[in-house]
């Protein structure tokens, strides 16, 4: 009877503090889920107010004729850039076209010896 009742007591006490460890893991997990919505919330409020004073940016900029000018003159600044690009490109080729045929002379030149040293 007297075990009997220090195994309840000691039961008892094993399930409260696997209790009070629940509560207390329970709650570290909850804290972290808050803490990271919270950052999640910080960082779109951020965003929100970037996406705001660019907007009001914009709604200010529109009508000025330096802004339209440079709007409209953009694209075409794009194309002369990609022109360049081709152009690069169109001399890279030749060299490309230069270097294999150079090696295709060589290669006959050398098939041509192997052919004559072969006789």
């Amino acid at each position: 009877t007297r075990r009997s009742s220090d195994l309840a007591h000691l039961e008892e006490e094993r399930d409260m503090k696997i209790t009070d460890i629940i509560v207390l893991f329970q709650a570290a997990a909850r804290g972290f889920i808050a803490r990271r919505a919270f950052q999640r919330r910080q960082q779109q409020t951020g965003a929100l107010k970037v996406m705001q004073r660019n907007c009001a940016a914009y709604l200010k900029l529109r009508h000025w004729q330096w802004w339209r000018l440079f709007t409209k003159v953009k694209p075409l600044l794009q194309v002369t850039r990609q022109d360049e690009v081709m152009q690069t490109k169109v001399v890279e080729l030749q060299k490309v076209k230069e270097s294999h045929q150079k090696t295709e002379m060589d290669l006959k030149e050398m098939e041509g010896k192997y052919q004559t040293d072969r006789k």
